[in-house]
C-alpha cells in the first residue's frame, strides 16, 4: 500500500497527465510498469478482450508529462508488491472526483502491467 504523501504525488501527476488534451479516439488505457520502477499512461485507440496484445506499441496517447518515478521504499523490492502498490494508487486515484478519473472512466478498459509482461484489467470493475 502506497503512503498517503505518494498518493498524493501520484495524483498530482496524473491530472497533469490527463490535463493534456487526449484524442476522443482513446478508448482503452494502460499503465505502463517498468524497472527500475516507474509508471506511465498510455492510450489506445483499440481495445479487445480477446486480444492480450491490445497494450502494445504503437499507442494513440503518450504523456508529454512523462513517467513517474516510483522509489522502492515506499513501493517495494520486487515486482510483485510494486504491481500491487500501483494497482492500489490507480484505484485510489479512480474513486476520487476529478476531471482526470472522468476522463478514465469513459475508456472501454483500463489495465495494468509491466512492459513486455501481462496486462491486469481493472477498470471496469468486475
Amino acid at each position: 500500500m502506497a503512503s498517503d504523501k505518494l498518493q498524493h504525488v501520484f495524483n498530482a501527476w496524473l491530472d497533469r497527465v490527463l490535463a493534456e488534451p487526449v484524442p476522443d479516439s482513446i478508448i482503452a488505457f494502460s499503465f505502463n510498469l517498468a524497472e527500475p520502477w516507474c509508471i506511465e499512461l498510455v492510450g489506445f485507440d483499440w481495445y479487445s478482450d480477446g486480444d492480450p496484445d491490445w497494450g502494445c506499441p504503437p499507442e494513440t496517447f503518450r504523456s508529454a508529462v512523462g513517467d513517474l518515478d516510483l522509489r522502492e521504499e515506499e513501493v517495494g523490492e520486487d515486482w510483485k508488491s510494486v504491481l500491487e502498490a500501483a494497482k492500489a494508487m490507480v484505484s485510489a486515484y479512480l474513486d476520487r472526483p476529478s476531471p482526470g478519473r472522468d476522463r478514465v472512466h469513459k475508456a472501454v478498459a483500463v489495465a495494468i502491467g509491466f512492459v513486455d509482461g501481462e496486462l491486469y484489467k481493472f477498470w471496469p470493475k468486475a
